[in-house]
């Protein structure tokens, strides 16, 4: 779809009707990587999810967060606590996708790390769905607006992290480069 498409289409979505649609994209995402046999499988799996999150979470620090707190915060310090503990929650989750855009599939911990992010991910969206959407839809906010705004972001975003991970040396070479070394290292020690 193209940059002028998608963002007509998402800019029709008012911002908590966007970020629903995201968290449903990943908690498929999630599902799929669980019946997931093949490495190749649930590498492309992650390779999208971990777009998808990187995308979603700078949308709302970028854009969200921010018009909610400046709406509400000054009212209720909860608001407050609520916004900073989902910017924890997104720091947890950025520490895990970095190290996870360093893996590959079958490397140890990898599809454990990555369950560990999802249960993550899934808490954050129960709180995000139960507290803070609800909290914005009632406090009159401009969702339309905000919206809109967000549509625009979300193609850049794509486009921005799309074309760094073009240029970003891949990760199964430098899995390569790990197996080649261990049997490099291994054939050394036995001369």
């Amino acid at each position: 779809m193209g940059r002028t498409k998608m963002a007509s289409r998402l800019s029709t979505l008012n911002a908590n009707e966007m970020l629903r649609e995201d968290h449903d994209k990943v908690k498929t995402l999630f599902e799929q990587f669980g019946e997931a046999q093949e490495e190749s499988v649930k590498k492309e799996i992650v390779q999208q999810t971990l777009l998808e999150l990187k995308v979603h979470t700078a949308l709302e620090e970028e854009i969200y967060y921010p018009a909610i707190r400046e709406r509400l915060a000054a009212q209720d310090e909860e608001v407050n606590e609520l916004m900073d503990e989902s910017e924890e929650e997104h720091q947890v989750a950025k520490a895990l996708i970095e190290e996870l855009e360093k893996m590959e599939p079958g490397d140890q911990h990898f599809d454990a790390k990555f369950k560990v992010l999802a249960d993550s991910i899934r808490h954050h969206i129960l709180e995000e769905e139960t507290k803070t959407l609800p909290l914005a839809e009632e406090s009159g906010m401009e969702l339309e607006d905000l919206g809109e705004q967000m549509a625009h972001r979300k193609v850049e975003l794509q486009e921005e992290i799309q074309n760094l991970e073009a240029i970003r040396p891949d990760a199964s070479a430098r899995s390569e480069k790990k197996s080649k070394g261990r049997t490099h290292r291994g054939r050394a020690s036995r001369s």
